[in-house]
């Protein structure tokens, strides 16, 4: 993937704390409702989970010094029982699925909008684009091979229709990286 500005902060790069995701760590296999967790993340980071009444404690370590923030929770009640999380922003004090942690911040959770941050999407290239859709068809048909352009693989007892379906999304996002190129070869040229 190539990014317009390869240095801007993007969402992909923030530590993620999905609250739906907390709450049923809290809640054991056995349906006891444990107080404690741990969440860590891909690059090391670690945060201790706590929940209490009211909400979540976090305590997290960033830049060296001892961090607890402490997180309100809601619920709201489902269709068919039960009730689903939400975490309220400590800035905005919107309800929120998933919270993100930045540097920017001082490591403090916060809602996406509040971060103003964009998605990685975003600062990629129309063509490059185009290449990360067909590699996301690949992915679902269960392809090993990630080259955009070999064909797809029609799995077993897909019909037909369906797969047909997805040979044209292919085609058409081929045909666009293809357009992209060779309007950015063009703009070289002239530029020459």
């Amino acid at each position: 993937m190539a990014y317009r500005r390869s240095s801007r902060a993007t969402l992909d790069r923030a530590r993620r704390l999905d609250v739906r995701m907390v709450v049923r760590w809290l809640r054991s296999a056995a349906g006891q409702d444990t107080s404690d967790a741990i969440a860590q993340w891909s690059d090391g980071g670690r945060v201790g989970l706590t929940r209490t009444e009211s909400g979540l404690t976090l305590a997290y370590t960033t830049d060296g010094i001892q961090v607890i923030e402490r997180l309100k929770l809601e619920f709201t009640p489902c269709n068919y029982g039960g009730a689903r999380p939400w975490a309220l922003c400590p800035v905005c004090n919107t309800r929120r699925a998933v919270l993100y942690a930045a540097t920017a911040t001082y490591g403090r959770f916060l809602c996406r909008a509040c971060i103003a941050w964009p998605y990685g999407c975003t600062w990629e290239h129309r063509g490059d684009r185009a290449l990360r859709r067909v590699r996301e068809l690949k992915h679902r048909q269960g392809c090993r091979n990630t080259d955009p352009f070999v064909p797809l693989v029609r799995k077993r007892y897909q019909r037909w229709a369906t797969f047909a379906g997805l040979l044209v999304q292919q085609h058409e996002a081929l045909q666009t990286f293809l357009n992209n190129a060779n309007a950015r070869i063009e703009r070289l040229r002239s530029g020459l």
